[in-house]
């Protein structure tokens, strides 16, 4: 049986700053490069209480399944990993950095290219149809597929900081509203709707627009429908009529969603998916 664990930090060079991400649990992290909230929600987890989880309603012994408030808003949904309130430092002048240089994606810690299923071409047409501006390597010795995070997430919100001293306690709302308007103000389109920012943002030029620490608090929400992780299994279940048990082709090495400057000098965040066999 394959038990999974999952951790978050700010920086793949300082993992003694790992924490468990518990899914519908907000966890802060920080870091030199990154200050802000990530939130996992995947819709098949399940979870046993213990004495350090604050379920008074339910006894010890109760499991959970995805009572997460997140799919009763988005029940088409099975995957999500949003981002809240979180500051960006680049190298620029005062932390300023490119919109191209914060990239978003996947890193497998082992090879896949002797094992990989059948309609593997397809799930690649697949992803660039939904996503223009991602760019891969299957074949690579730890594979990897990443794209410009402005051009790759589903819904995008820029606000002006505001003085807040534990976003953890404020998120009401987990499901992140389209805002891209203070954007406008360095030169992007005013009034883009999801769909359009991701197209405006998928063109190298536009990705030029400079953000900064202090000017930009980024919100956003990264989710499908066609992945489906528990503690026991993994799956990937395309429109496009595939469907595969994600175990068969995962030799058990880390899985990582990370978040990191185009050059990859730089890590905002990690994801790290850990499993082994029981």
């Amino acid at each position: 049986m394959l038990s999974l664990r999952i951790q978050a930090c700010g920086s793949e060079t300082n993992a003694s700053s790992q924490h468990d991400l518990i899914p519908g649990t907000p966890l802060k992290v920080e870091s030199k490069f990154f200050k802000g909230t990530l939130v996992l929600h995947l819709s098949d987890w399940t979870q046993e209480i213990t004495n350090d989880t604050e379920r008074p309603d339910q006894s010890s012994e109760t499991p959970i399944r995805s009572d997460d408030p997140y799919f009763q808003e988005n029940p088409e949904r099975t995957f999500s990993i949003s981002i809240h309130d979180a500051m960006f430092v680049g190298s620029g002048p005062e932390g300023a950095l490119p919109i191209d240089d914060i990239w978003f994606g996947n890193v497998l810690h082992q090879p896949v290219r002797d094992r990989l299923p059948y309609g593997t071409s397809l799930v690649l047409k697949f992803a660039k149809a939904i996503d223009a501006a991602i760019t891969y390597d299957v074949e690579a010795d730890h594979p990897w597929a990443f794209s410009p995070l402005l051009a790759t997430v589903n819904t995008l919100s820029v606000k002006f900081p505001m003085d807040s001293s534990d976003t953890t306690s404020s998120i009401d709302s987990l499901s992140v509203k389209e805002d891209t308007d203070l954007l406008a103000e360095i030169g992007a389109e005013p009034g883009m709707k999801a769909g359009q920012r991701r197209s405006f943002f998928a063109k190298d030029s536009n990705r030029k627009l400079m953000i900064s620490p202090d000017k930009h608090r980024v919100s956003c929400d990264f989710y499908n429908s066609w992945i489906s992780v528990s503690k026991t299994s993994s799956h990937l279940n395309l429109p496009i009529g595939l469907k595969f048990d994600l175990k068969r082709y995962w030799d058990l090495a880390p899985v990582q969603y990370v978040c990191r400057s185009k050059d990859a000098s730089r890590t905002f965040f990690e994801i790290t998916f850990v499993a082994k066999e029981q």
